[in-house]
């Protein structure tokens, strides 16, 4: 089974999630970066969110990569992924303001 752990870091201006996980398969990190950088190329990430959900429609036997994005959309979080020997890490940041509700 692999050891998967969760960071969560809250100050008064950010929160941060990290979760670090065996090293996935190379290809699927591949996928993951390329959907990251799909979303911090986009100029609204709710829109590439809509855009995979019509993707998964259309071919009707794909499947996945809706929680990164779903994380950019409707989190309003940043998301990065960084991958070592045998860790993979995916971040996801965003600001807060205090007393806001967020």
């Amino acid at each position: 089974m692999p050891n998967i752990e969760v960071r969560i870091r809250a100050s008064e201006q950010v929160l941060t999630i990290a979760v670090s996980n065996g090293f996935i398969e190379q290809m699927h990190f591949i996928r993951l970066t390329e959907r990251i950088s799909h979303l911090s190329k986009a100029s609204s990430p709710m829109e590439v969110y809509i855009e995979r959900l019509q993707e998964l429609k259309r071919s009707g036997h794909a499947s996945g990569g809706l929680g990164i994005y779903r994380i950019a959309a409707e989190g309003g979080f940043t998301v990065k992924a960084e991958a070592s020997e045998n860790v993979t890490v995916v971040t996801a940041e965003r600001s807060v303001a205090v007393g806001d509700g967020s």
